[in-house]
């Protein structure tokens, strides 16, 4: 998983989706601390699929653990 982010970082994207309802922690800590060693945004998800289903039933149902996204400029643009 580090390598691709190595490889779109390399290809110019900005950020990635650390955040995700079907991430674990241990892979939401590793995608937000790479996100930070490079330099790069880390969003969260905002997929809406429906109330019935059953992973995507919430608006903006990703767990933080207690991490939070970084939007960097994208706050600060206004």
């Amino acid at each position: 998983m580090l390598d691709s982010i190595d490889r779109f970082r390399a290809l110019g994207a900005d950020g990635v989706e650390a955040f995700y309802i079907t991430h674990t922690r241990e892979q939401t800590e590793l995608l937000a601390q790479r996100c930070a060693a490079l330099g790069l945004l880390s969003t969260g998800s905002a997929d809406f699929h429906g109330p019935g289903n059953r992973l995507f039933s919430r608006f903006l149902a990703f767990e933080t653990y207690g991490l939070e996204p970084n939007l960097g400029p994208i706050l600060s643009a206004g």
